[in-house]
Order: C-alpha cells, then sequence, then structure tokens
C-alpha cells in the first residue's frame, strides 16, 4: 500500500505537464478570447481573455473559472479584472463586442484541476481490491481443520 502511494505521487510530480509549474499552492492562468482595439493604462496591448484559478497539493484539488480579464500581450500572468460593471461600461462605450464571445474550459483542465481526487479514489480503490485479494489468498491457503476469522 506505502509503496502504491509513493509510487503515484512520485509520478504526479514527475509526469509534465502544462501545469507542472505549479504544484502547491495558488495558480492563475489567462487564456486568449479575442483581441481589443485599446490600450492598457501603462499603454500596453490587451486582449479579453478568462481567467482559471487552479490550487494545487501534489495534484489538483479545485479549479475555479474567474470570468472576463483583459491580459496584457506578452505577459501570461498580467491582467485587469473586469467586473460586471465595467464590462457594461466598455461595451457601451464601443470598447468590448456586445455580447462577449462565448469560451469553454477545456475537459483536460478541469481533469488536472481536480487531479488530487482522481489520485486518491484510484490509491482507495487499490487498497480495497489488494485486501480483498489477500483475505481470498489467506482463505485458500488455510490449513483444514482450522476456524475462519
Amino acid at each position: 500500500m506505502k509503496r502504491l502511494v509513493v509510487l503515484l505521487l512520485g509520478l504526479m510530480l514527475l509526469v509534465p505537464t502544462a501545469a507542472s509549474a505549479a504544484r502547491f499552492g495558488k495558480r492563475e492562468e489567462v487564456q486568449r478570447i479575442a483581441p481589443v482595439s485599446f490600450p492598457g493604462p501603462s499603454g500596453e496591448r490587451l486582449y479579453l481573455g478568462n481567467k482559471i484559478t487552479t490550487f494545487w497539493l501534489g495534484g489538483g484539488l479545485y479549479l475555479k473559472d474567474d470570468g472576463y480579464v483583459l491580459g496584457v500581450v506578452g505577459d501570461d500572468k498580467a491582467y485587469y479584472a473586469l467586473t460586471p460593471e465595467k464590462i457594461d461600461v466598455a461595451q457601451k462605450a464601443g470598447l468590448l463586442p456586445d455580447p462577449l464571445p462565448a469560451y469553454q474550459i477545456h475537459p483536460i483542465q478541469y481533469l488536472l484541476g481536480y487531479s488530487f481526487w482522481l489520485v486518491l479514489v484510484v490509491v482507495i480503490a487499490w487498497s480495497l481490491i489488494q485486501a480483498a485479494w489477500q483475505k481470498s489468498r489467506a482463505v485458500t491457503r488455510r490449513k483444514p481443520g482450522t476456524a475462519l476469522t
């Protein structure tokens, strides 16, 4: 059992994934949806995007859809948060499309975002199967005339 847990945790830590840079703590990711025609406060080029936050503890504990943001071109971590009020004002000014383009979170991102729980289910299932298998082997190997415990 201990070997299996160590093996699974080791594989989770060693397998390269898109989220491998942040295996412990919070990781924010901005995905590009569409370009925008106005610059940011410092003159930087912007794009309309959506932000996803994943909390990691060896594997993904949870994934949160943070909604629309304005991402900074050339800096994957920089963004400006968009509240519903800011979106409404920008749409009325013609700076953002109305309606906003739809986006979807890829199923692989959900799988990675909740991977800790998937590994936990596999470890528990394996433990139960192994315990049942060892118990069945013990029953078939007992000496004739001995009581079952």
